[in-house]
């Protein structure tokens, strides 16, 4: 007996009464004020809910649902859930509803949830964002004022309409509420749940979805006191495992592809967990509270039978990484959570994250650990690309194999297919346990339609696609700079090399153009420049940055997080041609030439403060880290998180470079020193020497270490540099120059270290 035919016509109608349960308020804002949101509810239910082949029995206890979900009295034991449901998902985010919607209603944005974040005295702007359906182009879903916000709900009910139809085709009722969720979120990720006395920020999307999660716990738990089971994991070694044995010079292009479909692979561990999770414990999409690369948490109901299941599952992902990834671990766990632990979500996942979580973590493979896991192995051959063991010394092993083609099919990849059982026809296949779950990434040209039996996500856009047994799209943070062969003057050798990855060292080359960086190495390249960058204070923002913090807040807050970096990030770097190694949840790796990651970390630490509504609050902490482009990797790694660790010591809000931490606003000053005085230059009014002495004058000034009165103040010494060698227009320019230098002068390390790498390389930030 397969899981639809083991599905209560009860749950159908409890699952569907709580996702549809507020529908209505978006077609109430496009439709007018003259009905009540729950009477639009129940309208919806009578003309769309046949497109789920619902049975009369099942469409009329929904229709009762939707419309009396606000009512006072009833005895419906299945309304009196989604009504706890939904008191519970809205827990601070709205006052008692009086039964009247106010006409402010349609006419209201949706509040930035960064704007409701606050951690000091410092308050953040009141920025909201349009009422539009989900975009992949975030231009558009940047915050701004409420004057300048756009509320365009025919164009939501539209996005819901036209997608709803697609509904139709699919053949299970599990498909078409998995389906509903992406549609949902495409529509209603912008939609405002509740205004009338409430702040809007939370939006209608997150609300029906947590909503329907909470009703699916409330009804199989058999747990009274503690109906949920909140699960979460996040994975280690990611670093490991992305940068173990890879070469900076990448002669070969196969370790190019390789990197990427390593990075690629951390999407994929991450979703096929949550998959056979779900599957596990026969869960839906919306139970699913955050999936992002490398963590994810979801709320299950807490019954006897899933907890036993999740130990066995813990057991057996926990193998499958050891044998595949030894260098990774998924440190998987769960928490039994009241109703009380629901409303006050804040201190529930503060709890979960310094208690639950690190006592997986600091027992790593625990769970797998016998009498043969430590035998020792003899007669090993280490993959030259890995490290795990092989059956040649100079060969890659299948796994990098089958990673180094994933990375090749990246860079033309439209949709990814997912299957559960194996297909020979998947690109990977995870064991887990008894259960395998496949994956296809489909590219341009394939023909999507002999997927029809696939899950189908869409991975260029938030359209739905056409075919499979479930419509959604996922994001991965993760670019890596291409040229088409056939601009290079020759014909692709196979599928995989339509479009050839560049390599490190053909992308520090200092032209202009792509096409001409290839070809013969230069003997001096410019140097090879490593980012790290992350979010301050994220475990504070989550436990206490929200005064009213609930299920949906943090679903969404999460979401914003994940999107920014996953989606943004990537935009900037195809701009700055530069390899977005990782980014997702809260951090990004990135590689390139020294001046375009410069330029990169400048516009994602602008683009990040625009997306946080300009809250002091949110900040990021960077590191950046040179070297010659045949310079270790890992090497390179270790010294960016240490430039990342030096920002954090020095308050944080800040980037670390050249041996400081510099605050953005100084870091960006630097900069147009930099250019300034290299104008300067070229113009043939200052010499290059200048970046030396100033170099110089630093290294002896009491903002070095070891300070010895050498140079008790450095501005005699410049001015005099500047009368007898800059050529200025006229006394006024020398003081100005002279003036800005010395404002300056505590970081001047950056700024004169800049120019002289821009002199040698000719290049500019």
């Amino acid at each position: 007996m397969d899981r639809e035919e083991k599905i209560p016509v009860e749950e159908k109608i409890l699952v569907l009464g709580a996702l549809l349960h507020d529908v209505g308020k978006a077609i109430q804002r496009s439709k007018g004020m003259g009905k009540k949101h729950e009477e639009y509810s129940e309208e919806f239910v009578r003309n769309y809910l046949d497109d789920l082949d619902a049975h009369r029995e099942i469409k009329e206890r929904v229709m009762y649902i939707v419309r009396k979900h606000h009512a006072e009295d009833s005895d419906d034991s299945l309304l009196q859930i989604v009504k706890e449901a939904d008191r519970l998902s809205a827990r601070f985010d709205r006052e008692k509803y009086k039964g009247q919607d106010s006409q402010d209603v349609a006419t209201t944005p949706l509040l930035s949830i960064f704007s409701e974040i606050v951690l000091s005295e410092e308050n953040a702007l009141k920025m909201y964002n349009s009422v539009i359906p989900l975009q992949e182009n975030l231009k558009n879903h940047f915050p701004v004022d409420k004057a300048k916000a756009k509320v365009d709900y025919h164009n939501v009910m539209d996005t819901l309409q036209k997608n709803w139809d697609k509904l139709r085709e699919l053949p299970t009722f599990v498909d078409r509420v998995n389906t509903i969720n992406y549609i949902f979120l495409k529509a209603f990720k912008f939609v405002p749940s509740a205004v009338y006395e409430a702040v809007p920020d939370i939006p209608l999307y997150d609300h029906l979805k947590t909503t329907a999660a909470i009703a699916l716990c409330l009804y199989r738990s058999d747990n009274k006191d503690k109906p949920f089971l909140l699960i979460g994991g996040e994975i280690s070694g990611i670093q490991k495992f992305l940068f173990y044995n890879l070469k900076a010079e990448e002669a070969d292009r196969g370790a190019a592809k390789r990197f990427r479909g390593r990075s690629f692979m951390i999407n994929l561990i991450t979703d096929s967990v949550v998959k056979y999770i779900v599957t596990r414990l026969n869960l839906y999409e919306f139970s699913v509270l955050v999936n992002a690369a490398g963590h994810f948490i979801i709320l299950a109901p807490n019954t006897l039978e899933n907890k036993k299941e999740l130990e066995n599952l813990i057991k057996d992902v926990s193998k499958y990484i050891y044998e595949n990834f030894p260098r990774m671990y998924f440190a998987i766990s769960w928490m039994e959570c009241s109703r009380k632990d629901i409303e006050n979500f804040d201190t529930t996942l503060k709890t979960f994250y310094e208690e639950y979580l690190p006592q997986r973590k600091f027992r790593k493979f625990s769970e797998i650990i016998s009498e043969e896991f430590f035998e020792e192995k003899t007669n090993i051959t280490p993959c030259p690309a890995c490290g795990k063991d092989s059956k040649s010394e100079t060969e890659v092993c299948n796994t990098c194999q089958t990673i180094e083609k994933i990375g090749g099919k990246l860079v033309r990849a439209r949709y990814l297919a997912r299957k559960t059982g194996k297909d020979i026809n998947s690109d990977w296949i995870f064991e887990y346990g008894k259960t395998s779950i496949s994956y296809r990434i489909v590219t341009d040209g394939e023909d999507i339609s002999k997927f029809k039996d696939w899950e189908i996500f869409s991975l260029r856009n938030f359209e739905l696609p056409e075919h499979g047994v479930l419509r959604g799209f996922k994001t991965y943070g993760s670019f890596a700079p291409s040229i088409s062969v056939e601009d290079l003057g020759y014909q692709p050798s196979s599928e995989e090399d339509v479009k050839r990855i560049l390599s490190f060292s053909e992308i520090v080359q200092a032209r202009e153009k792509i096409e001409d960086r290839l070809g013969e190495i230069q003997e001096k390249s410019p140097k090879l420049a490593m980012l790290k960058m992350d979010v301050d204070n994220l475990g504070t923002i989550f436990a206490r940055g929200i005064e009213r913090m609930s299920v949906s807040r943090y679903s969404h807050l999460s979401f914003m997080l994940d999107i920014f970096f996953a989606l943004e990030s990537v935009a900037i770097a195809k701009k700055h041609n530069v390899y977005l190694l990782f980014a997702g949840g809260d951090d990004l790796t990135a590689i390139g030439r020294y001046d375009e990651i410069i330029s990169f970390a400048l516009e994602i630490h602008e683009k990040f403060v625009r997306w946080c509504a300009g809250n002091p609050n949110l900040t990021l902490s960077s590191g950046i880290a040179m070297a010659d482009h045949k310079f270790p990797i890992r090497r390179l790694v270790e010294y960016a998180d240490e430039s990342l660790k030096l920002a954090k010591e020095e308050g944080k809000n800040r980037i670390g470079i050249f041996g400081l931490a510099l605050r953005w606003d100084d870091f960006k000053k630097q900069i147009e020193i930099a250019e300034k005085l290299q104008n300067y230059h070229k113009d043939g009014r200052i010499s290059g020497v200048f970046s030396h002495l100033l170099l110089n004058i630093y290294s002896k000034s009491k903002h070095t270490k070891g300070y010895t009165k050498e140079i008790v103040h450095p501005r005699p010494y410049i001015s005099y540099y500047l009368k007898r060698n800059f050529k200025a227009k006229d006394e006024m320019e020398r003081e100005e120059l002279l003036k800005e230098i010395m404002e300056a002068f505590p970081h001047i390390k950056v700024g004169a270290s800049i120019w002289a790498l821009n002199k040698r390389y000719n290049l500019s930030i």
